[in-house]
Parts: structure tokens; C-alpha cells; sequence
């Protein structure tokens, strides 16, 4: 069995906690593959409408047909197609989080990472744009935006990092299978460490692996994004006098069996993946 019900009255906090790590961690790992293949995905697709030949070679997207007559209209089109559609899937997982807040845990944590990995995607190239070699630099390069102007937005882009990370601690929170991890301050810091902390730093870690060889400054720069919707989550989750939440007394939650098949499927995925996909 992949998932299977458990009482949560005869699990410890500690069993509780690793169930919720495990569950976090791979809901982190799987949204992060499915968010950055379709990021890759619109962008190769908004290339292929200008004769541009994309080539996906997992994380890569090369240009078979590069020399091509470019102005201002198929720059901005190619180059900000990956941000603009990883705005648009923050703001759909965003919609389906409020439809799912009580159904699986697993979903919700799926949803969650989900949408982080979109907004920090999208608010990643803005912080990148001051470098007039990324993708929306080399657009306002074209636009004729100055530095400054780059410069002012990127910091507007990490500081709604930081607002993302303040309006989405609570809903990790809400993800808990029992009031007792998250009663006391000392539990809920605790549990901030195992369901959001730890899964954040191993899946991070691991999605960088998944996408060796890193290109590009942004690969480096998305772990600094995360960071920062983490760093604010984990502090502003000290500032909450109390906590209550409506827990199930008998959730589903990810077996071993269930970890397993998923680790199969991701390592199966990224072999598949070699193989290079045409546009």
C-alpha cells in the first residue's frame, strides 16, 4: 500500500514528525520536477513559434535554429514565457490549495511546494534581471529599462518572497495530523524543522542533483529564493501565541512502501529524460 490510515492517538510525536517529514519531503521533491519541467516546457514552446527548433535535453533547452532575425517582439515572447507561466501555476496552485485545505495531506503539502516553487521561479528571474545576460535582463535590455529601475524591482521581488513566506506558514501548519505537534511553541518549532526546514534543505540538495549539470546564475539563485520564503517562515512561526487546528484522528499518510515507488519513479523519470524532446 502506498498510503494507509493511522491513529493518531497511538503514534508518538516523533512517529507523527518523521511520517510528516517523509510526506513533506517528497511532495517537495515531485511538485519541484513537475513546476521546473513545465517552466522548460513554455519556454520551449513559446521558442518553437519563432522557428527557433527547441530542443529539451533535460534541464536544458538548446536552439537547433538560433540565427534567426530577432527583434523586440520575439524576445520578449521567448524570454519571459518561462516567468510569466510559473506565475500563472503559482496562482492555480494557489486556487486549488482552497479546494483541497481539507482533503489529503500529501496534496496539500504537493500544492504548497508547488506554489513556492512557482512564485520563487518567477520572482527569481526578477531578482536575476539586473544582470543584462538573464533572460528578463537581456528583455529590458531590449525595452531600453535602466539598472536602477532592474534594480528597484528585484528588491520588490525579495521582499514578496519574504510576504510569500509570512502568508503561507499558517497552511503548514494546517498540513499537521494532530494538535499536539503544534500546541507549544517549543513543538511548533520543532515541527517547522521537520515539516518545512529539513525537507527544504535534503529536497533542495536533491532537486540539484536532479538537474546536474546547473546552468546559469538563476539555478544558483533559486536555492537563495527558497531561503528566504523559509528563513521568514521559520521566524514568523515562533510570533503565534496559539495555535488550533482541525485535525483527522485517522489520516492517510505515505508508507515506506509508498517513499519507495516514488524515489523508483523520480530516478525512472530523470533517466528517461536523457532522451532529448522536440519542439
Amino acid at each position: 500500500m502506498i498510503f494507509q490510515r493511522i491513529n493518531t492517538h497511538e503514534q508518538t510525536e516523533k512517529q507523527l514528525l518523521n511520517t510528516l517529514f517523509f510526506t513533506s519531503l517528497i511532495s517537495f521533491i515531485i511538485s519541484y520536477i513537475v513546476v521546473f519541467f513545465l517552466f522548460i516546457c513554455s519556454f520551449a514552446v513559446a521558442a518553437s513559434f519563432f522557428d527557433l527548433a527547441p530542443m529539451i535535453k533535460y534541464p536544458l533547452v538548446n536552439f537547433t535554429h538560433y540565427d534567426i532575425d530577432w527583434d523586440i517582439t520575439s524576445v520578449t515572447v521567448v524570454y519571459t514565457s518561462g516567468a510569466i507561466f510559473s506565475l500563472i501555476c503559482g496562482l492555480i496552485f494557489n486556487s486549488l490549495y482552497l479546494l483541497v485545505r481539507n482533503k489529503s495531506k500529501f496534496l496539500q503539502l504537493f500544492i504548497l511546494w508547488g506554489m513556492l516553487h512557482s512564485y520563487s521561479i518567477f520572482l527569481g528571474h526578477i531578482i536575476h534581471s539586473p544582470d543584462q545576460y538573464s533572460y528578463l535582463g537581456c528583455v529590458g535590455s531590449w525595452h531600453h529599462i535602466h539598472l536602477p529601475i532592474k534594480w528597484f524591482f528585484a528588491v520588490i521581488a525579495m521582499i514578496m518572497l519574504i510576504v510569500t513566506g509570512i502568508l503561507n506558514t499558517m497552511s503548514f501548519f494546517r498540513v499537521s495530523y494532530s494538535n499536539r505537534l503544534v500546541q507549544r511553541k517549543s513543538m511548533r518549532i520543532n515541527y517547522m524543522f521537520y515539516t518545512v526546514f529539513f525537507p527544504f534543505v535534503i529536497g533542495s540538495i536533491t532537486c540539484f542533483i536532479y538537474n546536474w549539470p546547473p546552468r546559469g546564475t538563476l539555478m544558483i539563485l533559486l536555492p537563495f529564493c527558497y531561503s528566504l520564503i523559509i528563513i521568514t517562515m521559520m521566524l514568523y512561526s515562533t510570533t503565534f501565541a496559539k495555535i488550533k487546528i482541525n485535525a483527522t484522528e485517522s489520516p492517510y499518510v505515505i508508507t515506506k512502501f509508498g517513499v519507495a515507488v516514488a524515489i523508483i519513479c523520480i530516478i525512472a523519470l530523470r533517466i528517461y529524460l536523457l532522451t532529448p524532446i522536440w519542439f
